[in-house]
């Protein structure tokens, strides 16, 4: 996964996103699309943060992987 590089969700997916200093779990819908940000070393390098609707949050690179499909820039 690369910075920047934009995934269209085939199926809804569990994400983390730490709110008032606590750990969330936040199901992103199918048919969303997500952008890859820097990775940030957390679990490892299991998960990796992206951006969704505004929101920065964490999904397992494995969901990506199973679960996405790249966008380009023509089909936004």
């Amino acid at each position: 996964m690369l910075p920047g590089q934009r995934l269209r969700l085939k199926k809804a997916t569990l994400c983390m996103e730490i709110l008032d200093g606590a750990l969330h779990g936040v199901r992103i819908p199918d048919g969303a699309i997500v952008t890859v940000r820097k990775k940030q070393r957390i679990d490892g390098e299991r998960m990796i943060d992206v951006l969704w609707n505004g929101r920065v949050v964490a999904m397992f690179v494995e969901d990506l992987q199973a679960r996405g499909e790249e966008v380009r820039d023509a089909e936004a």
